[in-house]
């Protein structure tokens, strides 16, 4: 993903509104099952870190283990939010 693409992808998440939660219970395999469910009928995913630990380091792990398991990419991490991009290609048909 470049640069402008990843830009144009952060313009258009600021508007949205998380679409899941990360809880006390990780990434647990209903988690990942529920975000591949999302990513039918959205391309732009947000999500939101609701655990108690605020280590960025395990923020970007997890960002990255949700994005290899669900096939998409990490468009970028802000605070405690996610931002997850994956071309549906039934919208660009």
């Amino acid at each position: 993903m470049n640069s402008k693409t990843r830009q144009s992808l952060k313009r258009d998440a600021q508007s949205l509104k998380p679409l899941a939660y990360i809880g006390n219970e990780g990434l647990s395999k209903n988690f990942i099952n529920n975000i591949k469910e999302l990513f039918n009928t959205n391309e732009i995913i947000k999500i939101k870190n609701n655990r108690d630990d605020n280590d960025k380091k395990i923020l970007r792990l997890m960002a990255e283990e949700i994005a290899q398991k669900t096939k998409s990419e990490v468009v970028y991490i802000i605070g405690k939010t996610i931002i997850l991009y994956k071309q549906n290609d039934k919208k660009h048909n």
